[in-house]
């Protein structure tokens, strides 16, 4: 990981108050924590795992069995590419809309049906981005977040 143009601020005290981060550094660090939460859940780690272990692509819930393109016979650029995957904007935006109003208790049938396919979305996504992170270490093409690992 790159950090020779991290920038630390103090305040007047001399006690460290921001850091300042390259943007494609924060993206790295975005992609992997995200990545990490995801992987938090038993369910998940082991969907991946098992995903590992036939070598292609996963089921996102148990009924419903969604075929990726094996990410090990993509090449680096293809898996550095799905490593920083993410929803398209005008998704993401309506996806927010739909969680606040979900918050509020406001959000109608049709809107909860909406959420439950941009939730399916957000999912296959950070799952995809999970399965490239995981094959870009392993390739070498990345630095882990950590040394610690993640399964």
């Amino acid at each position: 990981m790159d950090t020779a143009n991290v920038q630390y601020l103090s305040n007047e005290q001399g006690a460290l108050t921001n850091v300042l981060i390259p943007i494609e550094l924060w993206k790295n660090i975005v992609s992997e924590l995200e990545a990490t939460h995801l992987l938090k859940s038993e369910t998940t780690k082991l969907r991946v795992l098992e995903a590992q272990r036939r070598d292609k692509g996963f089921s996102l819930n148990p009924t419903d069995s969604v075929n990726l393109e094996p990410v090990s016979e993509l090449s680096d650029k293809q898996v550095l590419a799905l490593t920083k995957l993410q929803m398209q904007p005008d998704q993401d935006a309506q996806l927010s809309k739909l969680l606040d109003l979900q918050q509020a208790g406001l959000l109608g049938e049709n809107e909860c049906s909406e959420l439950q396919k941009l939730m399916q979305i957000y999912q296959e996504a950070l799952l995809k981005k999970a399965y490239a992170l995981n094959e870009a270490v392993k390739r070498e093409l990345i630095e882990p977040l950590s040394n610690e690992s993640n399964f």
